[in-house]
């Protein structure tokens, strides 16, 4: 008896939903694999010309999920990041003895100059006359 009042409490709920103008959900289309089965049927077609094609079939599908979508399908590209492979093409380094040599030379040069201020003020003078000429 119970059973049977609930089956018949939950028609009538039904019943209601149905009076009231609500709609059931729709049925999802799964938009991802439109677009590979589109892919497989035209391999060279950009993202853009997918994403028209599929939003022509009444789809809403933009460029961007397309990309997503086609994940590794694609391919990728052939070109790697960092150096290739026994590349010569090299960074130079910069040593600590360059650094020290130039240290050095700087400090003599201010010892010579009687300072650190007269050597900046000498340096500021020389930047002046070799802008002028």
């Amino acid at each position: 008896m119970r059973i049977k009042l609930l089956v018949e409490v939950r028609q009538s709920e039904t019943a209601l939903i149905f009076r009231k103008g609500y709609q059931m959900a729709k049925r999802k289309v799964n938009k991802s694999l439109l677009i590979r089965e589109y892919f497989k049927a035209n391999p060279k077609a950009g993202l853009t010309e997918i994403a028209r094609a599929i939003t022509e079939q009444g789809h809403t599908v933009s460029p961007a999920h397309v990309n997503q979508a086609l994940g590794g399908l694609r391919g990728k590209s052939k070109r790697g990041r960092g150096r290739p492979a026994g590349s010569t093409n090299r960074v130079a380094a910069t040593t600590h003895s360059k650094s020290m040599d130039q240290l050095s030379l700087a400090a003599e040069f201010c010892k010579a100059c009687g300072g650190v201020d007269s050597a900046i003020s000498a340096l500021q003078t020389l930047k002046s006359i070799a802008s002028k000429i």
